[in-house]
């Protein structure tokens, strides 16, 4: 296109040169060569006035990874051709499958055409798909007009649980060592000692007995009940970066919380996970009811949180003793160093997953006991916690 801008350039110059000497008939040359780029211009703006795009895809909502039917329709309703119309496609979320994503369409008057393939949805969380815009070039190749697709198409992205063999965070990579975080161990031996139901217990727990005694729900509470917990805290801070690196990271913290959980689920082993919406949030998942339950919300959980991860650590601090927590943060800080080494104070263990590089050079002076994962934006969750080297 360049190059034919400097030949069109050219020619006026030249025209106006040899009008400029000769007069008469070679100001015709002129006026022509100077009307060219001005029709060229009157074209492509006549054709992004008139030219029509339509779009959609067949489900709104879908998992992670998963593949929606999509298609866009190209329409030429008026009386003249458009020669070279392209559209480009948002690709940083979402990749169309088997399409020719450079290709150059030609639509004769009347003719209307409708193009079918997928979608697939790569990262959780609500962006658009689809078409991002339309590139309208003259006839003669020297104007061009780039504009946003006027229709739009929002995508709900759910997160994706993954199954994997094992955890690799330390304490739960040996599948003897989950005994002293199970409902076998809390439960063995029994005791008398209850409290009242808390929404989260397992109905496991209850005390029908004394329940109907006292006409409100309680729970057995063995010696050790708060004591050997696994805790998952979630960073719900805001991510202050690009939109592509925000969506990414949001959604590697969150399938890291549902693959942790999932994994312990099937273990049978409770856990805790943390995390702060409009005001703190404990979710208590030991069933796979209450799995579902925890993925339900994770669809629509918003990073608008104001407390860090040592922060929510600090509110909870009755329950890290002799107990298993875990971080997932965007950030590491010198502040969520010094709660992991706090823990291990009192008797417990610690493991902080960083999603992204910002501030893995402070893993470097962590206690050794202290599991430390880190998984970059083009990792896959499950390969790191279930086992693949850290970088």
């Amino acid at each position: 296109m360049i190059k034919r801008r400097i030949t069109a350039v050219t020619i006026i110059i030249a025209t106006a040169v040899f009008a400029s000497f000769f007069g008469g008939a070679a100001r015709i040359l002129f006026y022509i060569s100077l009307f060219i780029p001005i029709f060229s211009l009157l074209y492509t703006f006549y054709v992004y006035m008139r030219f029509r795009i339509y779009q959609d895809a067949e489900s709104k909502i879908i998992v992670k990874g998963e593949k929606t039917p999509y298609f866009f329709v190209l329409s030429d309703e008026d009386y003249i051709a458009y020669t070279d119309i392209r559209v480009e496609f948002l690709e940083d979320f979402s990749t169309p499958q088997n399409m020719e994503l450079c290709r150059s369409y030609y639509l004769i008057p009347g003719e209307k055409n409708e193009y079918r393939t997928e979608i697939l949805c790569r990262y959780r969380g609500e962006y658009n798909i689809g078409v991002k815009s339309v590139v309208v070039t003259d006839l003669l190749g020297l104007m061009q007009i780039r504009y946003p697709a006027m229709c739009k198409i929002s995508m709900s992205v759910l997160p994706k649980i993954t199954d994997i063999e094992k955890l690799s965070l330390g304490p739960l990579d040996d599948d003897a060592k989950l005994l002293r975080f199970s409902h076998q161990s809390s439960m063995e031996p029994p005791d008398c000692e209850t409290r009242k139901y808390v929404y989260g217990d397992s109905i496991k727990l209850i005390n029908w007995k004394i329940s109907a005694k006292k006409r409100e729900l309680y729970v057995r509470q063995s010696s050790d009940s708060q004591n050997n917990s696994i805790i998952f805290f979630m960073d719900m801070t805001q991510i202050r970066c690009d939109g592509y690196t925000r969506i990414v990271t949001e959604d590697k913290i969150i399938e890291s919380a549902l693959t942790t959980a999932n994994y312990l689920v099937k273990k049978n082993v409770p856990v805790s996970v943390i995390y702060e919406q409009e005001g703190l949030i404990q979710d208590n998942i030991d069933t796979p009811e209450q799995l579902k339950e925890f993925y339900g919300k994770c669809a629509s959980i918003r990073f608008c949180g104001t407390h860090s991860p040592a922060e929510l650590c600090s509110i909870f601090q009755d329950r890290i003793m002799n107990g298993f927590v875990i971080f997932a943060v965007s950030i590491l800080t010198y502040e969520i160093c010094q709660v992991c080494e706090s823990i291990l104070r009192l008797g417990g263990d610690a493991a902080v997953i960083l999603i992204g590089e910002s501030g893995a050079e402070l893993s470097d002076s962590f206690d050794k006991r202290i599991v430390f994962k880190k998984i970059l934006l083009s990792d896959e969750v499950s390969d790191i916690l279930g086992g693949a080297d850290e970088h």
